[in-house]
Protein backbone atom coordinates (compact mmCIF):
# COMPACT_ATOMS: atom_id res chain seq x y z
CA UNK A 1 0.00 0.00 0.00
CA UNK A 2 1.19 3.27 -1.06
CA UNK A 3 0.99 5.20 2.33
CA UNK A 4 3.47 2.84 4.03
CA UNK A 5 6.84 3.92 1.83
CA UNK A 6 8.58 5.99 3.39
CA UNK A 7 8.06 8.55 0.72
CA UNK A 8 5.09 8.92 2.28
CA UNK A 9 6.05 9.14 6.19
CA UNK A 10 6.19 12.56 8.12
CA UNK A 11 10.09 12.28 9.08
CA UNK A 12 10.56 11.64 5.18
CA UNK A 13 12.47 14.86 3.80
CA UNK A 14 12.58 15.76 0.38
CA UNK A 15 14.46 18.80 0.45
CA UNK A 16 17.51 16.91 1.63
CA UNK A 17 19.07 14.63 -0.85
CA UNK A 18 22.34 12.52 -0.60
CA UNK A 19 25.66 13.91 -1.77
CA UNK A 20 26.56 10.71 -3.78
CA UNK A 21 23.29 9.47 -4.29
CA UNK A 22 20.74 11.81 -5.44
CA UNK A 23 18.08 9.38 -5.46
CA UNK A 24 17.87 8.96 -1.47
CA UNK A 25 16.50 11.54 0.79
CA UNK A 26 17.34 12.04 4.16
CA UNK A 27 14.62 10.42 7.29
CA UNK A 28 14.36 12.96 9.95
CA UNK A 29 13.85 10.16 12.36
CA UNK A 30 16.44 7.87 12.08
CA UNK A 31 18.66 10.14 10.56
CA UNK A 32 19.82 8.31 7.54
CA UNK A 33 19.25 8.42 3.85
CA UNK A 34 16.44 6.32 2.48
CA UNK A 35 14.79 5.73 -1.10
CA UNK A 36 11.20 7.06 -1.15
CA UNK A 37 9.96 3.73 -2.82
CA UNK A 38 11.19 1.49 0.06
CA UNK A 39 8.77 0.11 2.73
CA UNK A 40 8.60 2.36 5.67
CA UNK A 41 10.01 1.08 9.04
CA UNK A 42 8.04 0.68 12.38
CA UNK A 43 8.38 4.37 13.01
CA UNK A 44 6.80 5.33 9.83
CA UNK A 45 3.95 7.96 10.32
CA UNK A 46 1.44 8.68 7.31
CA UNK A 47 1.80 11.88 5.90
CA UNK A 48 -1.67 12.72 5.09
CA UNK A 49 -0.17 15.54 2.54
CA UNK A 50 1.80 12.63 1.02
CA UNK A 51 -0.80 10.25 0.35
CA UNK A 52 -3.25 9.81 -2.66
CA UNK A 53 -6.54 9.37 -0.09
CA UNK A 54 -9.73 10.56 -1.11
CA UNK A 55 -10.80 13.91 1.01
CA UNK A 56 -13.62 11.72 2.52
CA UNK A 57 -11.35 8.98 3.15
CA UNK A 58 -9.83 8.25 6.73
CA UNK A 59 -6.85 10.46 7.89
CA UNK A 60 -4.96 8.90 10.33
CA UNK A 61 -4.14 11.76 13.54
CA UNK A 62 -1.09 11.56 15.08
CA UNK A 63 -2.32 12.04 18.80
CA UNK A 64 -3.02 8.88 20.38
CA UNK A 65 -5.40 10.06 22.88
CA UNK A 66 -7.56 10.72 19.46
CA UNK A 67 -6.77 7.40 17.86
CA UNK A 68 -7.63 5.51 21.19
CA UNK A 69 -10.85 7.37 22.10
CA UNK A 70 -11.89 8.43 18.92
CA UNK A 71 -11.16 6.37 15.71
CA UNK A 72 -11.22 2.72 17.98
CA UNK A 73 -13.26 3.32 20.60
CA UNK A 74 -16.04 5.49 18.26
CA UNK A 75 -16.35 8.36 21.21
CA UNK A 76 -17.30 11.57 19.62
CA UNK A 77 -13.94 14.00 18.98
CA UNK A 78 -16.06 16.73 21.24
CA UNK A 79 -16.76 14.13 24.19
CA UNK A 80 -16.24 14.97 27.85
CA UNK A 81 -13.12 12.92 27.44
CA UNK A 82 -11.03 14.21 25.10
CA UNK A 83 -12.51 17.93 26.31
CA UNK A 84 -11.15 17.72 29.95
CA UNK A 85 -7.96 16.17 28.22
CA UNK A 86 -8.03 19.19 25.74
CA UNK A 87 -8.87 21.59 28.66
CA UNK A 88 -6.01 20.00 30.64
CA UNK A 89 -3.33 20.62 28.39
CA UNK A 90 -4.06 23.82 27.42
CA UNK A 91 -4.40 25.23 31.41
CA UNK A 92 -2.33 23.56 32.89
CA UNK A 93 0.47 21.60 31.38
CA UNK A 94 1.18 24.08 29.10
CA UNK A 95 2.17 26.72 31.72
CA UNK A 96 3.76 23.55 33.77
CA UNK A 97 4.93 20.84 31.95
CA UNK A 98 5.74 21.73 28.48
CA UNK A 99 8.44 18.54 28.26
CA UNK A 100 6.45 16.02 28.58
CA UNK A 101 4.02 17.49 26.13
CA UNK A 102 6.68 17.29 23.78
CA UNK A 103 8.01 13.92 24.70
CA UNK A 104 4.53 13.35 24.41
CA UNK A 105 4.39 14.92 20.72
CA UNK A 106 7.63 13.03 19.95
CA UNK A 107 6.30 9.50 20.08
CA UNK A 108 2.25 9.94 19.60
CA UNK A 109 2.81 9.28 16.23
CA UNK A 110 4.73 6.71 16.65
CA UNK A 111 2.58 4.97 19.16
CA UNK A 112 -0.31 5.78 16.80
CA UNK A 113 1.08 4.04 13.84
CA UNK A 114 1.48 0.94 15.85
CA UNK A 115 -1.53 0.77 17.77
CA UNK A 116 -3.51 0.80 14.05
CA UNK A 117 -1.12 -2.32 13.49
CA UNK A 118 -2.43 -4.26 16.53
CA UNK A 119 -4.67 -6.97 16.14
CA UNK A 120 -6.66 -6.62 18.95
CA UNK A 121 -6.76 -2.73 19.25
CA UNK A 122 -10.11 -2.83 20.56
CA UNK A 123 -9.20 -4.55 23.77
CA UNK A 124 -6.12 -2.16 23.75
CA UNK A 125 -8.25 0.78 23.75
CA UNK A 126 -10.61 -0.43 26.42
CA UNK A 127 -7.69 -1.32 28.59
CA UNK A 128 -5.79 2.17 28.18
CA UNK A 129 -9.51 3.95 29.35
CA UNK A 130 -9.99 2.14 32.14
CA UNK A 131 -6.65 1.98 33.19
CA UNK A 132 -5.43 5.52 32.47
CA UNK A 133 -7.85 7.72 30.50
CA UNK A 134 -10.65 7.52 33.05
CA UNK A 135 -8.60 7.85 36.22
CA UNK A 136 -6.35 10.30 34.31
CA UNK A 137 -9.78 12.35 34.00
CA UNK A 138 -11.07 11.83 37.43
CA UNK A 139 -8.21 13.06 38.95
CA UNK A 140 -8.44 16.35 36.69
CA UNK A 141 -12.10 16.77 37.65
CA UNK A 142 -10.96 16.28 41.81
CA UNK A 143 -8.33 18.87 41.26
CA UNK A 144 -5.78 16.34 41.87
CA UNK A 145 -3.28 17.70 39.27
CA UNK A 146 -0.24 16.10 40.31
CA UNK A 147 -1.49 12.45 40.63
CA UNK A 148 -3.13 13.35 37.11
CA UNK A 149 0.11 14.33 35.62
CA UNK A 150 1.23 11.11 37.24
CA UNK A 151 -1.14 9.29 35.14
CA UNK A 152 -0.06 10.89 32.25
CA UNK A 153 3.37 9.97 32.64
CA UNK A 154 2.84 6.45 33.74
CA UNK A 155 0.68 5.90 30.11
CA UNK A 156 3.94 7.63 28.55
CA UNK A 157 5.78 5.04 29.91
CA UNK A 158 3.79 1.98 29.36
CA UNK A 159 3.81 2.96 25.74
CA UNK A 160 7.02 3.93 25.29
CA UNK A 161 7.90 -0.16 26.99
CA UNK A 162 5.29 -1.49 24.91
CA UNK A 163 6.44 -0.18 21.23
CA UNK A 164 10.35 0.22 22.78
CA UNK A 165 10.58 3.82 21.96
CA UNK A 166 13.81 5.35 22.87
CA UNK A 167 13.83 8.10 25.69
CA UNK A 168 13.45 11.44 23.91
CA UNK A 169 14.63 13.60 26.77
CA UNK A 170 17.68 15.15 25.22
CA UNK A 171 15.49 17.28 23.10
CA UNK A 172 16.03 20.43 22.92
CA UNK A 173 12.52 21.34 23.48
CA UNK A 174 12.89 25.68 22.63
CA UNK A 175 13.22 24.21 18.90
CA UNK A 176 9.10 23.79 18.88
CA UNK A 177 6.37 25.63 18.61
CA UNK A 178 4.61 26.54 21.82
CA UNK A 179 0.86 27.00 20.04
CA UNK A 180 0.97 23.26 19.10
CA UNK A 181 2.35 21.82 21.25
CA UNK A 182 0.50 18.36 22.83
CA UNK A 183 -1.40 17.92 20.08
CA UNK A 184 1.07 15.37 18.08
CA UNK A 185 1.87 17.99 15.24
CA UNK A 186 4.81 19.27 16.64
CA UNK A 187 7.30 20.44 14.19
CA UNK A 188 10.86 21.88 14.69
CA UNK A 189 10.83 25.63 13.70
Amino acid sequence: MEDYKCGNCAYFNPNKADFFNSNLYYCENKRIFVSPTKDGCKELVPDPKKTTRKPNEFQPSGCFFTTLVRDILHMEDDCDLLSYCRNFREKYMKQNYISLLVEYDLISPVVCNNIRKEKNKNALAKEVLQNYLIPFINEIKLGNNSTAINIFVNLINYFKNKYQISDVSKINYQEFDIITVGKARIRAI
